[in-house]
């Protein structure tokens, strides 16, 4: 008995985890990810927490322990480089965009100047205090002149799953990342009759960057990884 317990003890010891701290709009595509990843490094788990990118920011400002952060934007991972610089220097490992979705669209021509119409009471939008949709999405609606107008009809989501949830419990439409219309769930809606890849020119690019936070050889693999061809194809495939 001595001798199987203390062989269990060295399993565990060897076991190589690593843990990402992950944008909301990563819900979808994480998965399949570390799925690609684990068809040549078997032996490494891969965990993942999903959090606007602001709270994980703060989270590992504070101390948490993450080995890799992928923010939905550049700014964050900056300042979080910022702070330590002892982390890998950020890389932009894709870029995000916009949708408008309509659930429930009633012969809507869909368009984002649909937001205006009376019969649109409520509409969800990323909260731009917390989640870098959210700014990308007060960006667009400002820049296609709408912004005053429909302001009061908001219902802010901390995170952009969070938004997509209000959309499809409470709103019926909303403003989205494009990458979150990949889950299965939602297979049923049609591009232009149930949501629209907004044009990328009324908002600044969603560059989402991440930092490396330790060296630890697991780390370095799947970091080099989410830059690898393999992993961009994947990243197009749900939205990117």
């Amino acid at each position: 008995m001595k001798f199987l317990s203390v062989l269990f003890f060295c399993v565990g010891l060897s076991a190589k985890t690593i843990s990402i701290a992950s944008s909301a709009n990563l819900a979808f595509v994480m998965p399949q990810l570390i799925k690609s990843f684990n068809q040549t490094h078997p032996d490494i788990k891969v965990i993942f927490t999903i959090g606007s990118s602001g709270k994980l920011y703060a989270q590992i400002y504070h101390g948490a322990s993450y080995d890799i952060y992928m923010s939905a934007n550049e700014q964050y991972a900056q300042k979080l480089y910022d702070h330590n610089q002892r982390y890998s220097p950020p890389v932009v490992y894709a870029k995000g965009k916009l949708a408008l979705i309509n659930t429930k669209n009633n012969n809507h021509q869909l368009n984002i100047s649909i937001l205006t119409h009376k019969n649109i009471e409520r509409f969800a939008v990323g909260n731009p205090s917390t989640a870098p949709y959210g700014v990308a999405t007060k960006q667009a609606l400002t820049n296609a002149k709408i912004y005053k107008q429909t302001k009061y009809k908001m219902v802010y989501g901390e995170s952009i799953s969070q938004t997509l949830s209000y959309v499809l419990n409470s709103t019926n439409i909303g403003i989205v990342a494009l990458s979150a219309l990949k889950a299965k769930k939602l297979s049923h809606l049609k591009k232009y009759t149930h949501y629209i890849e907004l044009d990328s020119k009324l908002y600044d690019p969603i560059r989402q960057s991440m930092v490396r936070l330790n060296n630890k050889e697991e780390t370095k693999l799947f970091f080099d990884f989410l830059l690898s061809l393999k992993a961009k194809k994947i990243f197009e495939l749900y939205g990117y």
